[in-house]
């Protein structure tokens, strides 16, 4: 397993094209840059990557927060992203969704975000991704 980073009481690592990150209470926006960043750096090297973000222990991300996520969803414009989120917060997955949808008026991305419930879930929901990426990618030759 790859080292994690720590950001404030939250941190992250890479695995190849994945990218995980593990939020734990509230984000500020200093944090929320920091902890993207290796996906920024990602998106540099990959067509697609995969994100998992465990986000059973955090908060409703503050205004500053969301307006930050969804001017960085704009910036990525037709990066292929594919993301699950675990959490347990219906209020969590509307603000993400409302945040992803601001992102998605403005830059045409199109969305491939999942929520689901535990880390057991989130890890199905990868494996099922990179199965179907490496179908399509056999497809493509």
């Amino acid at each position: 397993m790859p080292a994690w980073c720590t950001i404030g009481d939250h941190r992250c690592y890479v695995d190849g094209n994945l990218f995980v990150m593990e939020l734990n209470g509230p984000v500020r926006p200093d944090q929320i840059v920091a902890l993207l960043a290796p996906q920024d750096e990602l998106l540099q090297h990959h067509s697609s990557i995969l994100t998992l973000c465990d986000a059973r222990r955090t908060t409703i991300p503050d205004p500053q927060v969301r307006r930050y996520l969804a001017e960085r969803g704009q910036r990525l414009g037709q990066a292929r992203i594919s993301s699950v989120v675990i959490t347990n917060s219906v209020l969590l997955q509307t603000a993400v969704t409302l945040v992803e949808r601001a992102s998605r008026l403005l830059s045409g991305r199109p969305l491939d975000t999942a929520f689901v419930t535990t880390e057991q879930a989130a890890w199905k929901w990868i494996a099922e991704r990179r199965l179907r990426d490496a179908d399509s990618a056999r497809d493509e030759h």
